[in-house]
């Protein structure tokens, strides 16, 4: 009689662990079949990053001789400018290009206004996807099409506000620049900061 009474409440315990257990889990029974299978939610979540920009360091136009005409130059950037959209989101975002002043050496300077900025194409067509997943959505903005002086900010790579669907990526491409070198303008080495900045929503 001792052993049956100290086997009841072991047998009270085991059943109250299975009819526990069996509440909070799904259970597949075979129930005569060979085989039986439960389905598993596995899931991992992504959130949203940041949005960040870079460049190249610096830009030379070259050496020129003074001249009593004006001389007009042109080059382009070997890397890129770009944008790493980490974020992914629906809202806008949007890059400028401008000088931080004129080209100066001592007391001496070539305008900003003299130096401007253009891109091959614009729209989607001219931005490189760098890194990851392709959008259609990044653009070079239409005002690339042709020169357009530094001395203000020009609106460069941007995407609109709209759906983007979770996209993300590191896009750029590679800006010309312009200077007019005034007639006599004096013997030096000039330079300014292009500043590129990000704005966003």
């Amino acid at each position: 009689m001792k052993k049956l009474l100290l086997a009841l409440p072991a047998l009270a315990v085991i059943w109250a662990w299975f009819f526990i257990a069996t509440s909070w889990i799904d259970a597949a029974c075979l129930d005569g079949d060979p085989n039986c299978s439960e389905d598993v939610t596995v899931q991992v979540t992504i959130e949203a990053g940041d949005i960040c920009i870079g460049a190249t360091g610096t830009f030379d136009f070259g050496t020129f001789t003074a001249s009593s005409n004006p001389q007009t130059v042109t080059g382009a950037f070997l890397d890129d400018f770009w944008v790493e959209d980490l974020r992914g989101d629906d809202d806008w975002y949007y890059t400028t290009l401008q000088l931080s002043g004129d080209l100066v050496s001592g007391s001496n300077s070539i305008p900003a206004a003299n130096v401007s900025v253009k891109t091959d194409d614009t729209g989607a067509a001219w931005v490189t996807t760098i890194a990851w997943t392709a959008n259609t959505r990044v653009v070079i903005d239409a005002g690339m099409a042709s020169f357009q002086s530094l001395d203000s900010a020009r609106t460069f790579i941007k995407r609109d506000a709209d759906p983007n669907f979770g996209i993300v990526g590191m896009y750029g491409t590679m800006p010309e620049l312009e200077v007019i070198i005034p007639a006599y303008t004096p013997v030096g080495t000039y330079s300014a900061t292009l500043v590129y900045t990000l704005y966003e929503n």
